[in-house]
C-alpha cells in the first residue's frame, strides 16, 4: 500500500500528470478493481469457519468493541474540538461506517497467513455489520428533530 501511496504522492507535483491520472486510473479503479477486490474478499469468506454458537458469541463481541471503541475516540475528539454531544455522535456514527481499509488490512493479513479463514470472516462481518448500522442509527437520531427552516428545499434561491 505505501508503494502506490507513494508514487500518487510524487505525481501530484506535476498538474497535468495528476489530472490526466486522477481521471483515467479513477474511472478503471472505480468500474474494474474495487469491485473486483470486493468480490475477491467476499469468496474468501466462510460462514461454516465461524464455530456455532461459539463464533456468534465472538462475532457479537467483536461488533461491540469495535462500535463502541470508534465511537468513544470520535465522540471525545469530537467533544475536546467543541463539538455538542449530538453532533458528536453522529460524526461517530459516521466514521464507523470506514471499513474498506480495514478490509484491505484483512485480506492482505489473510493473504499473509496471519489470519485465519475464521478471523478473516469474522472481520469481514464486522465491518459489512458496522457499515450498514450507521444509516439506521443515524435515522433514528434524526426522528424527532427539528430541521430549521432556513434549511428546507423551499427557501433556498436556485
Amino acid at each position: 500500500m505505501l508503494g502506490p501511496f507513494a508514487v500518487g504522492a510524487l505525481m501530484s507535483r506535476h498538474p497535468v500528470l495528476k489530472q490526466y491520472s486522477q481521471t483515467r486510473m479513477g474511472e478503471i479503479i472505480a468500474v474494474l478493481f474495487l469491485p473486483a477486490f470486493f468480490v475477491l474478499a467476499g469468496m474468501n469468506v466462510d460462514l461454516t469457519s465461524l464455530d456455532y454458537p461459539e463464533g456468534l458469541w465472538a462475532l457479537g463481541v467483536v461488533i461491540a468493541v469495535a462500535t463502541v471503541a470508534k465511537l468513544a475516540g470520535v465522540f471525545a475528539g469530537a467533544r475536546a474540538s467543541g463539538i455538542d454531544a449530538r453532533e458528536s455522535l453522529r460524526v461517530g456514527l459516521l466514521l464507523n461506517t470506514r471499513g474498506a481499509v480495514g478490509l484491505v488490512v484483512a485480506e492482505v493479513g489473510l493473504q499473509a497467513g496471519l489470519l485465519s479463514t475464521a478471523g478473516f470472516s469474522l472481520l469481514v462481518i464486522m465491518i459489512a455489520v458496522t457499515t450498514l448500522i450507521a444509516p439506521v442509527a443515524l435515522g433514528l437520531m434524526q426522528r424527532g428533530t427539528v430541521v430549521p427552516e432556513r434549511l428546507l428545499p423551499e427557501h433556498h434561491e436556485a
